[in-house]
């Protein structure tokens, strides 16, 4: 099963945000049943992804660090 972070879900959210606003104007101009399928089925993944995807507890995330006899390393430029 596939997994998402908060910042996913947030992503998410403006995603299902913007498909209902296509949905609005697709509708009033009485042609959203051509697109209906595929609308249905992006749709359906996003609300998957919100509901039925793993969430991950990305409150915890530490920096990666590279120790090399016994003295941290970090990427040039911090």
């Amino acid at each position: 099963m596939a997994k998402i972070d908060s910042e996913g879900l947030e992503q998410l959210a403006i995603v299902r945000n913007a498909l209902d606003g296509m949905y609005d104007k697709l509708n009033k101009k009485g042609v959203y049943s051509t697109v209906q399928e595929e609308f249905q089925f992006i749709a359906g993944v996003v609300d998957d992804a919100k509901h039925k995807w793993e969430k991950v507890d990305d409150s915890n995330v530490s920096e990666p660090s590279v120790m090399v006899n016994g003295q941290e390393y970090k990427p040039i430029g911090e």
